[in-house]
């Protein structure tokens, strides 16, 4: 997933896959004024249930509007729009609001025709933010 973010042009994108904890985020990424913590699952069913203490957790990371990505490297995004996104096999949909925050499940698969469609057309910077903003809005 981290790959595939970094393929879209999305150049501030970091995984922590060298520190895996239970209830941790695999990553986190700003595109121009979106800032998004993502897991990754291979769960397609209740989401929503079974992951709703991370979920609780991550949105409190968020709303901080900083986020310690290593000892030496911290991301600020105080005043950027803020959302979770769980990134499965499954349909992208919003699963809900926690204190303003958009929890999104994200399908990979619409992830790879947003890749796609970027190889084959120009996608401004401010347009790709904009496509990822609003997945699962629609």
């Amino acid at each position: 997933t981290y790959y595939l973010l970094k393929l879209l042009g999305i150049q501030t994108v970091y995984h922590f896959l060298g520190e895996r904890q239970a209830g941790r985020a695999d990553g986190f990424f700003k595109q121009g004024n979106l800032a998004v913590l993502y897991d990754c699952t291979l769960r397609t069913e209740q989401i929503e249930y079974t992951k709703n203490d991370q979920l609780a957790n991550y949105c409190h990371q968020l709303q901080h509007g900083s986020l310690d990505i290593t000892q030496e490297t911290q991301e600020n995004f105080p005043h950027h729009h803020k959302q979770v996104w769980i990134i499965s096999r499954g349909t992208t949909r919003r699963i809900k609001l926690i204190n303003g925050l958009e929890i999104k499940e994200i399908a990979i698969a619409d992830l790879m025709c947003l890749y796609d469609e970027r190889l084959r057309q120009k996608l401004p910077e401010h347009i790709l933010e904009s496509v990822l903003r609003n997945l699962g809005t629609e």
